[in-house]
């Protein structure tokens, strides 16, 4: 989708958000499950994910981790914003790219049986 499409759908999305606020809202049914292991299968709408742990901390390495998950909504709902606004305020841009660094201690996830520092 080219920017300028995009601007027009958003605009139209506000015009249709600001007459009928009640069409931005909604609630939404996530289902996670794990059955076996740690391998866990997400499902929202349409979409299934799977997620599960290292081999080295017990799981199989079926699909990324959940901390990976996180920080794949944190960053491509940033960079989602980011051309979202772009398009909406006509600023030419030829991408995006956010890069998130994340500074990760796993022993949070032994429950007490790893110390973990203040």
């Amino acid at each position: 989708m080219n920017q300028q499409t995009m601007q027009s759908a958003l605009q139209r999305a506000e015009h249709i958000f600001s007459k009928r606020p009640e069409a931005a809202q909604m609630s939404k049914i996530s289902r996670a499950s794990v059955g076996d292991g740690m391998r866990c299968e997400f499902k929202e709408d349409e979409w299934t994910f799977i997620a599960d742990m290292p081999e080295p901390i017990g799981g199989t390495a079926a699909g990324p981790t959940p901390s990976t998950f996180a920080r794949a909504a944190l960053s491509s709902c940033l960079a989602i914003g980011y051309a979202m606004r772009a398009a909406y305020l006509g600023v030419p841009i030829r991408g995006v790219e956010v890069e998130l660094r994340a500074d990760v201690d796993i022993r949070g996830l032994f429950c007490g049986q790893a110390e973990v520092p203040n």
